[in-house]
């Protein structure tokens, strides 16, 4: 919400036959409501921008673990658990459990 409100102004200066300004008009709008969709639509908008960064990130070190797995199986990590693990990934049956909130 916008502190206080928001206006638009037009005018215009109707002039004589010789060019001579002979009065003014103008109209003052309030447009607070307007303003104030435009900035909640801004917000929402750079919070949606920071979740798809933050997703972004998530995938990239998904991406970064899966390649540090297949690098050090059979060293670090046991063979099979670490193929099964790939493999889940690979096929796309891998899932993120559930999260509750207390």
């Amino acid at each position: 919400m916008t502190a206080g409100f928001s206006i638009s102004a037009r005018s215009s200066s109707p002039s004589s036959a010789t060019g001579r300004a002979v009065g003014l008009r103008g109209v003052l709008t309030d447009v607070t409501e307007r303003k104030d969709a435009e900035l909640a639509l801004e917000r929402n908008l750079l919070r949606l921008k920071k979740t798809v960064r933050s997703a972004v990130r998530a995938v990239a070190d998904v991406v970064e673990a899966l390649k540090k797995i297949e690098a050090a199986k059979g060293r670090l990590y046991d063979r099979a658990a670490a193929e099964a693990c790939l493999r889940l990934f690979r096929e796309g049956r891998f899932a993120w459990p559930e999260t509750t909130s207390p």
